[in-house]
């Protein structure tokens, strides 16, 4: 996503030697930022010449005034922590699991630059899937499936009539040679997983979870909400004596969906008193001869 800027830099000069270039690296949670990104950053940005990381701050410092931050927003509240900043990069980790709210809030608000040789220019990277599928794949993937195309949009930013661009993409995970070559079985691993889950893993699916009508989809709950706080749960195997069985929602010019349920006759704390659906089957524009063989 790139708000307009009033000349073009040149591509020779690396951003961070500017003095007012800033930067926000974002996760949902804390937690997510510590475990895995914040010490991985300590291997990467050193070697351009960044300071040593502020702890407190949760930042890295370039001697020519540069700063990129860390931060998270874990509930919608949490963008007003960024109101009166000026950031030129936004970057959104795992994008998905950021609220549509979230997501404008700082891109149209917070994302501008004050120099005209600095950008204004939200990236993000995510699987499919979680809270925010919906509204990720209608911006980004939807107008234009196999991306590479730039797309244009005309929108009031700050009460100002602007053309907004924005640019979709799409990657597998076998196109990450390190990780290829790191950790050949990984794609293997990708492969063990249910069909919707490793569609959208291995595949960049973004139709993988083409029947869901809600947009508060998620595979895992945030931080704050209780453990049920989800759609999906580790497999287990059903036991013999559960009732089982299928229901059928038909369509043709709409989607066909089938699903296979399981209900726990002897709840437990470990499996409750709920309907599991085990199984799916889904299509569209598919004659009944051919669905009802396939199911």
């Amino acid at each position: 996503e790139m708000l307009p800027v009033v000349k073009k830099r040149k591509l020779d000069t690396p951003l961070y030697e500017h003095p007012r270039f800033k930067m926000l690296y974002l996760r949902r949670t804390f937690p997510e930022l510590d475990s895995e990104v914040i010490p991985r950053s300590k291997d990467i940005y050193p070697a351009f010449g960044f300071q040593p990381y502020q702890d407190q701050k949760r930042r890295w410092t370039h001697p020519s005034g540069a700063i990129i931050q860390f931060g998270h927003c874990e509930h919608e509240k949490d963008v007003k922590k960024y109101d009166t900043a000026e950031y030129n990069i936004i970057a959104f980790d795992e994008a998905t699991s950021f609220t549509p709210y979230q997501y404008e809030y700082l891109t149209f608000s917070r994302c501008r630059s004050a120099s005209a040789d600095l950008p204004a220019i939200v990236r993000s990277g995510t699987n499919p899937g979680n809270i925010g599928h919906g509204y990720f794949r209608d911006r980004f993937v939807k107008p234009h499936k196999q991306g590479g195309v730039i797309l244009k949009e005309s929108r009031l930013v700050n009460g100002v009539s602007q053309t907004l661009l924005r640019y979709y993409c799409p990657s597998k995970a076998t196109d990450n040679t390190y990780l290829m070559q790191a950790d050949p079985d990984y794609i293997n691993r990708l492969n063990r997983l249910p069909e919707a889950e490793r569609a959208a893993k291995a595949d960049g699916d973004w139709w993988t979870f083409s029947g869901q009508v809600f947009d508060d989809f998620r595979v895992e709950p945030f931080p704050d909400e209780p453990a049920s706080a989800q759609h999906v749960i580790p497999s287990f195997r059903i036991p013999e004596y559960w009732p089982k069985l299928i229901s059928i929602d038909w369509g043709f010019a709409a989607m066909t969906i089938c699903g296979w349920y399981a209900i726990n006759p002897c709840p437990t704390s470990k499996y409750p008193a709920k309907i599991y659906k085990y199984r799916e089957y889904s299509c569209k524009q598919t004659k009944i001869s051919t669905w009802a063989s396939d199911i």
